[in-house]
């Protein structure tokens, strides 16, 4: 037995700008931190470090500028290796050294696998509402789902489940054609099943980027002209977290590895934006991207 989602969702607001102000939006990603049962969250000391100390370090050259103070922090699922209380009692810990807002997304480890828990699901509902849900920050809005593996399966492969695409589908639908919008999932697009059935259920609507975890590297996919990129673990060979920039004209994610205190050369996203007109917004469900949409 799988766990399903509520049937309802939360969405929060994070200081949306004025008509005419104009998008620009600064947030950092990380994902499957796997704290132990125990609770013990060592090897998670040097990101929140890094991520402490990011903003005012400047960006590779060929995007400029540098990074400004986060909006919020999100991270893509699989914050436990397996959803005891002190695992779950460690990530607030954890977090309370952060100054921003986190996002957290429930993955197959959090909801205990083949030996089910309810313990850091219900820190998600708690936190958010549901366990998908939603929220606005600076003109941008995400819709975050919560996605598992089937019980009594081996397989790290699989869907996003038929509840989660209801709840997407009718989240996406109270946006409008031209709101960008950043979807959120555990499963990264090499782990989806179904992937011609996640975008259709975002046709129609501007998803300029999809955000997973779960294999634990950065990685970074383009299907149906939409960016899928696979968030950092610190339990990864290269531990990093990942930089996201969303402004009017363009979306860039670059990975900063916080061992050796430099950017990744690969993954880079770096794309342009444009609002489309009329009639022009969503994603095909042509499971293909325009080439040199993304740099991977």
């Amino acid at each position: 037995m799988r766990h399903c989602a509520t049937a309802f969702s939360v969405i929060l607001t994070l200081s949306i700008p004025a008509a005419g102000q104009g998008i620009d939006l600064t947030f950092f990603g990380w994902s499957d931190q796997h704290i132990q049962a125990n609770g013990d969250w060592a090897h998670c000391q040097p990101a929140i470090e890094a991520m402490l100390e990011l903003a005012g370090t400047p960006y590779p050259e060929s995007i400029g500028g540098v990074v400004a103070e986060p909006a919020f922090i999100i991270s893509a699922g699989d914050t436990t290796e397996w959803p005891t209380h002190a695992a779950v009692e460690s990530y607030r810990e954890m977090t309370a050294l952060l100054p921003w807002p986190t996002y957290e997304l429930a993955g197959n480890h959090d909801d205990g696998g083949a030996v089910p828990s309810e313990t850091f699901l219900n820190y998600v509902r708690e936190k958010h509402g549901s366990l998908d849900y939603a929220f606005d920050a600076g003109g941008v809005h995400f819709s975050c789902l919560f996605t598992s593996l089937e019980r009594g399966t081996d397989n790290p492969a699989g869907p996003v489940f038929p509840e989660q695409l209801a709840h997407l589908r009718a989240d996406l639908a109270g946006q409008s054609a031209s709101t960008p919008v950043v979807v959120a999932m555990h499963h990264c697009s090499d782990s989806l099943t179904n992937m011609p059935e996640v975008l259709a259920a975002m046709a129609g609507r501007r998803v300029i980027l999809v955000l997973g975890g779960h294999y634990h590297k950065p990685v970074l996919t383009v299907h149906g002209g939409i960016p899928f990129h696979q968030l950092p673990s610190p339990k990864s060979d290269i531990p990093a977290v990942t930089v996201f920039r969303v402004t009017d004209e363009r979306l860039v994610g670059v990975t900063w590895d916080y061992a050796n205190s430099a950017w990744l050369d690969t993954p880079v996203l770096d794309v342009p934006l444009q609002t489309p007109a009329p009639g022009e917004a969503g994603a095909s469900e042509e499971d293909a991207g325009p080439e040199g949409a993304a740099q991977s």
